[in-house]
């Protein structure tokens, strides 16, 4: 799992879809979840956003690590990158409630991100003025002022006050301490001020919660919690913070963050936490990582949930596009979850049309069998090269809200992603990999893509 994607239904409730790293979009369709694999739009692209427009529902925007791709058959086919944004990595994608702008954000080689809007719905692009914190984690547009946007990177956190075209950066310092962005966790901004920022960082083995009542020019200490990996997020009108830890610990604020209570508990390896109208809370976890779901919902703001898609495997394959579209072309032969083709009634040998293919810089197509982890063409023999701009563009943008043992050194706290029964821990503060786990990591991936060639998966 990356995140979640909501769109907008008749009602004006949220239906949530399902982003992943390696294996697309999990849609929400009048028929059930269906399955968008990831190279229905680019061969081996992880997917960081999707937009349903509200007005036109057949219209999809979707980012990946390849750049923005546009569907206007709800999703069947795709064409693109859009030019102007570019072909690499994409951080995400958002629609503010009030104006409809769109905004993206793309991140180079290097980590500096550069923002860009839409006021077409994605048709033309214009890139922002301001300067984003390179990096990017997390972005928060406030939905009462299409004005404000709150940019959280690894680096520094910035706000900007007049929609991207200028960001100040926030000093977060309690009674002379400061404390850098490198060990920030989460950061909520109240949807009833426009000036309450609430974030949680890293203490030792516990997360200190900093609470801001002037949109970010001071701050002032409002709990320890004895955990680390908090998430928070606020309730429809900001007068309750949740604070959920991935090992189970609930805590909440009924006084918009002044005091703290622990309060049941929440499942474990939860994430993706968003508020929706009339105060249901959407979250997401990893079964594989012992998360009981892949979307569940919570009508009592945290204290229980119920399944909304329990595991990958229970979505289909689309029946509803045209035989010659992206979707069923190069899904077929192919399974959501980890499940082979003959368990979810694809045939085991497709020959795949160039359009599913990753063309290598040198010889044949290659059938994109993992998204997100560009292993290139001599991966087959073992011939696998590892660098950190290629770890830092497979872990961008996912979310860490699985636990491991903890890191009794201060640094980022240890989490497992799963991908494919591979293990990644980043072990240092800038959430690299170290050496010898990026490479073994990468080892198995290749050796699980050489069996993997015997059944076309």
């Amino acid at each position: 799992m990356v995140s979640l994607a909501f769109e907008v239904d008749d009602n004006g409730g949220w239906i949530p879809h399902a982003l992943t790293n390696n294996q697309g979009v999990f849609a929400a369709l009048k028929t059930g979840y269906k399955w968008v694999c990831e190279d229905a739009a680019v061969p081996r692209a992880g997917t960081t956003g999707l937009l349903v427009i509200a007005e036109t529902p057949s219209r999809w925007l979707l980012s990946t690590t390849k750049g923005i791709y546009v569907s206007d058959d709800g999703g069947c086919d795709f064409r693109g990158p859009a030019a102007a944004v570019g072909t690499g990595q994409i951080f995400g994608l958002w629609q503010h409630q009030q104006t409809g702008r769109i905004l993206a954000v793309a991140e180079g080689d290097d980590g500096h991100s550069s923002g860009f809007v839409s006021d077409d719905l994605g048709e033309t692009w214009a890139q922002l003025a301001g300067l984003l914190p390179d990096r990017l984690t997390s972005l928060h547009w406030h939905p009462d002022n299409p004005d404000l946007l709150l940019a959280v990177g690894r680096r520094n956190i910035a706000l900007s006050t007049n929609g991207g075209g200028r960001f100040r950066a926030l000093e977060l310092s309690v009674d002379n301490l400061n404390i850098p962005a490198t060990l920030v966790q989460s950061v909520a901004w109240s949807p009833g001020s426009i000036n309450r920022i609430i974030v949680s960082s890293i203490v030792g083995n516990r997360s200190r919660l900093i609470l801001s009542t002037d949109q970010g020019h001071s701050w002032s200490q409002v709990a320890v919690l004895p955990d680390r990996d908090v998430q928070l997020v606020f309730n429809g009108n900001g007068q309750k913070i949740l604070a959920a830890s991935p090992l189970g610990p609930r805590w909440v604020s009924k006084t918009s963050g002044a005091t703290w209570t622990q309060e049941g508990s929440v499942p474990l390896a939860i994430g993706c936490l968003s508020t929706g109208p009339k105060g249901r809370l959407f979250g997401c976890s990893q079964p594989n990582d012992g998360g009981p779901w892949v979307i569940g919902v919570s009508d009592d703001f945290g204290l229980s949930w119920m399944p909304i898609l329990t595991a990958f495997e229970e979505a289909k394959h689309r029946e509803d596009c045209p035989g010659q579209s992206g979707v069923a072309l190069c899904c077929a032969g192919l399974c959501p979850g980890d499940e082979e083709p003959q368990e979810c009634g694809q045939p085991a040998d497709v020959e795949w049309p160039a359009r599913c293919l990753l063309q290598p810089d040198s010889g044949g197509p290659t059938r994109a069998l993992d998204a997100g982890y560009d292993l290139g063409p001599n991966d087959l023999d073992g011939t696998v090269a590892v660098n950190d701009s290629l770890i830092d563009t497979a872990l961008s943008g996912l979310p860490d809200f699985t636990p491991r043992e903890r890191d009794e050194t201060g640094g980022e706290p240890s989490v497992s992603r799963a991908h494919h029964g591979c293990s990644l821990d980043p072990v240092s503060g800038s959430g690299r990999l170290g050496w010898w786990p990026a490479m073994m990591c990468v080892l198995i991936l290749a050796l699980k893509r050489r069996c993997r060639l015997k059944t076309g998966r």
